[in-house]
């Protein structure tokens, strides 16, 4: 700008430059790095402590932490919560869904993209619906309503009775299930609405149809998942009251795993899912029906031939006892008195001739002990082992000194290689250090460098033009720059 005032031969246009000048150089020493005011800028966002935001999801993307949009009708601000505040919520962020959040403001120091990182969440509306329905558990608790006693569910099903809504996939679900695990089991399904202002009403109205059918082993209400509000219905009084009333045993099935309804307290059973509930009333399959039944047949045959054999030694005992008063009883106990005595008496000449026996091979033994061919038999064996002993001495030496004439003659061929080896590891060595001395990266760490031109080739002071773009090789990478002027010899 001075250069132009000058040119344009005018006085004033020159001193309102050179003002400008001087007011542009006090303000560029002054001036701040943009990551020094990013930081600042961050910290003192931070400063202002936490902020209640309320608003609208409209976009999510979970990593391993959960990114997210807050808006309302005229703005909107970048949010974060970390993984360990999310898996720490009682419910699933969803896109639509309206939230109270609390948070702090920072800038990510490297885009300088402000975002609100998020410590706590909850649905919007929910607090006072939360402590009414705090209220109305802690009024049914104190009355006894929770405390009856759980029914079991019974293990033989014929019929089990489905209070939900017919939309959705949920009845379609179950039933999938019940076909799959037990297609023996009828179903009945009582049809009623699972959300809204009308739901209880009609949940209520289904139950006593139900009651008054009273055709159904057991019963299942239930719903899928849904937000806080949408499970609600499944919490009022009345469908509380009239579950606690049921004839028969019932199963609360609503939403998914952490939800959790009055009804789940008045039901003599709860279900984390619908399909779980499906899957406890026909956890009684046909197949093991059929190994039940297996069993109780062989059972009952076991009871039939226990039976059998008990009248058999009844009969038997009458028989042995009308027996036992006849002649031909008595002449049994004088034949029996009789078998006896022949009996004592061939055990004691038996036993006389076993101890006769018994002496005479005594008498042998002792004999034999004296006689000289039983000594030289002997003498033989003793022999005999002596030269076994022996044989097998020889025979062991021989085998070690021939280990050890092998042993030496390995090492004998092994001793030259092994040095030639050795040789060559050395000579090998030599040729490497050869080629680190001739590595012409080692010179760069010297501190020289390396010029190349655009074309990749050695930059040549004949060749080169100024704007040319060049490249500089030197230790720990390479400089781009563009020449300026050139100088020759």
């Amino acid at each position: 700008m001075i250069m132009d005032a000058f040119l344009n031969n005018s006085l004033e246009n020159f001193s309102k430059s050179v003002a400008s000048s001087i007011s542009f150089s006090s303000l560029e020493a002054s001036a701040m790095s943009v990551s020094r005011f990013v930081s600042v800028t961050n910290n003192a966002l931070q400063n202002f402590g936490q902020a209640v935001v309320i608003g609208e999801i409209s976009e999510i993307k979970t990593y391993s932490h959960l990114y997210f949009k807050l808006k309302d009708e005229t703005a909107a601000v970048d949010c974060l919560m970390f993984a360990s505040v999310l898996n720490r919520l009682s419910f699933i962020p969803k896109i639509g869904m309206k939230v109270v959040v609390v948070g702090k403001s920072s800038i990510y120091l490297k885009t300088g993209q402000f975002k609100l990182i998020v410590d706590k969440m909850f649905v919007a509306g929910a607090g006072k619906i939360m402590e009414e329905l705090l209220a109305l558990k802690e009024k049914l608790n104190k009355e006894g309503v929770f405390a009856a006693i759980k029914r079991p569910i019974p293990k033989w099903i014929n019929k089990v009775g489905i209070i939900t809504s017919k939309e959705g996939h949920v009845l379609h679900d179950m039933l999938t299930v019940l076909n799959k695990r037990n297609p023996g089991i009828e179903v009945v399904v009582y049809p009623c609405q699972v959300q809204g202002a009308e739901a209880p009403v009609t949940i209520v109205n289904a139950l006593n149809t139900a009651f008054s059918d009273n055709v159904c082993d057991v019963l299942i209400v239930g719903r899928g998942g849904g937000s806080f509000e949408d499970l609600m219905p499944f919490s009022d009084e009345t469908v509380v009251r009239t579950i606690i009333n049921s004839p028969m045993p019932i199963i609360s099935a609503v939403g998914h795993e952490p939800d959790v309804a009055l009804s789940d307290f008045a039901a003599d059973m709860r279900a984390p899912t619908p399909t779980a509930a499906a899957d406890i009333v026909s956890s009684y399959t046909v197949e093991m029906m059929q190994k039940d039944l297996d069993s109780y047949a062989l059972l009952l045959g076991d009871l039939i031939y226990k039976k059998i054999d008990d009248l058999t030694v009844v009969l038997e005992k009458a028989e042995i006892k009308l027996k036992s008063f006849g002649p031909e009883s008595l002449l049994n106990l004088k034949n029996s008195y009789l078998n006896s005595l022949n009996e004592k008496f061939a055990r004691l000449i038996f036993d006389k001739l076993a101890f006769c026996k018994a002496q005479n091979d005594s008498f042998l033994h002792r004999l034999q002990a004296h006689d000289p061919k039983f000594k030289l038999n002997s003498l033989d064996l003793a022999v005999n082992e002596f030269e076994k002993r022996i044989e097998f001495t020889i025979n062991d030496n021989i085998a070690k000194t021939a280990k050890r004439i092998d042993n030496l003659l390995l090492l004998m061929e092994r001793a030259p290689f092994h040095q030639d080896m050795i040789d060559a590891d050395k000579k090998i060595e030599t040729l490497k250090e050869k080629l680190i001395s001739l590595n012409p990266l080692l010179v760069l760490k010297r501190g020289y460098s390396v010029t190349l031109d655009k074309k990749g080739s050695c930059a040549n002071i004949n060749t080169l033009k100024i704007n040319d773009e060049i490249k500089t090789l030197v230790a720990g990478g390479q400089v781009l720059s563009v020449v300026t002027g050139i100088e020759k010899d």
